[in-house]
């Protein structure tokens, strides 16, 4: 659906067709990797349609081009109001947003401070609950340096090719592992496994800051589970008693094995499951979400 010519999409300041978006060959984001991007599920609900954390998102995008040197000329409020009318003009409701903040053009290496925002959006309709995952351990690491926390276009390239190899070897995904061979996330998701009813989860210096995975966090919290963010090794991840992965486009999933290893509880005894009921438990009621749209 997202492909079809005649989709609304924002551009630059106005509501357009697809095929009428004309993107800049000398933008820097297209020879250099620097654009930003966002994913944001909207959910349809008894009183409306809510978009999950959007503040959040465009938060983060917004300290992302402050890092890059990038000028944005929306707020976040702005930002949310346009995925908002994105939405009512695409007649969407259960539906993922994709901004895209790209630089300005130039082929130096010098920093742009120009920038465009690009906003689509398309249906999308959730994975059952009961889809399960089974992952690999890839020998591919995780794209580090001080930019490693940013959404960035050019931190992903060894994701995808990582996630591909997982494929061919009949995985679901696969764990990224950071430059000291700890575990860092899925190709583009974050990781949480549990051992002796406690939840453990890399630590933001080693993974990335999802927006689900601190919504875990909080979740935790008000239930009084205990969580411990910490540097995992790989062989820990074969003794996991359950273990779960978290992103703003699957939600929460269960893993069943990880490298054939299979974890020992059932999904409904672990506590991953419990944050997957309080998670569903705010998607249903529009708790967290920027408010009512349609």
């Amino acid at each position: 659906m997202h492909l079809r010519e005649s989709v609304c999409v924002f551009y630059d300041g106005a509501f357009v067709h697809r095929q009428e978006v004309g993107i800049d060959l000398y933008t820097q984001s297209l020879h250099y990797g620097t654009a930003l991007f966002e994913g944001i599920r909207s959910y349809q609900t008894h009183d409306g349609v809510f978009l999950m954390k959007a503040r959040e998102h465009f938060a983060r995008l917004q300290a992302g081009a402050t890092r890059l040197g990038m000028r944005l000329s929306y707020t976040v409020e702005e930002m949310v109001q346009i995925a908002c009318r994105l939405l009512q003009k695409n007649n969407l409701t259960s539906a993922y947003i994709r901004p895209v903040l790209m630089s300005g053009p130039s082929l130096h290496l010098d920093p742009v401070q120009d920038s465009l925002l690009v906003m689509m959006a398309w249906r999308w309709v959730s994975a059952p609950a009961e889809q399960v995952m089974h992952l690999g351990i890839s020998r591919r690491e995780r794209a580090g340096g001080d930019l490693a926390g940013l959404k960035l276009a050019a931190n992903y390239p060894n994701a995808m090719l990582a996630l591909a190899a997982a494929r061919e070897q009949g995985y679901d995904d696969t764990i990224l592992l950071d430059s000291e061979g700890y575990v860092a996330q899925l190709t583009g998701a974050n990781l949480f496994i549990e051992k002796n009813e406690t939840l453990i989860t890399p630590p933001l210096e080693t993974a990335f800051p999802g927006i689900t995975r601190h919504t875990v966090l909080e979740l935790a919290q008000h239930l009084h589970i205990p969580v411990v963010e910490r540097r995992i090794a790989p062989d820990e991840l074969l003794d996991a008693d359950s273990a779960f992965t978290t992103s703003t486009l699957t939600g929460i999933r269960p893993v069943t094995a990880i490298c054939h290893h299979p974890v020992r509880l059932r999904w409904e005894d672990s506590l991953g499951y419990l944050m997957h009921c309080q998670h569903q438990h705010l998607v249903r009621t529009g708790g967290g979400y920027a408010g009512p749209v349609i």
